[in-house]
């Protein structure tokens, strides 16, 4: 996806924001994430690692809200 500057912006001055990945066919409650900006990127880091249900669930459908 291609963000806005005003899209980044916005979500580069969040100081949290809440996240949720498709699990068995529908959004399950929302996680607060903390995301970081470097220039034109958004980085997320799960909390728990890797292990985290919900990033292991991004990166299968490689979508989230």
């Amino acid at each position: 996806m291609d963000w806005t500057e005003d899209q980044l912006a916005h979500i580069g001055e969040a100081q949290d924001c809440r996240i949720a990945v498709e699990i068995g066919g529908g959004f399950p409650k929302r996680t607060t994430v903390w995301i970081v900006r470097c220039g034109d990127a958004l980085y997320v880091r799960p909390y728990f690692g890797a292990e985290s249900r919900w990033y292991n669930a991004a990166l299968d459908a490689n979508r989230g809200e």
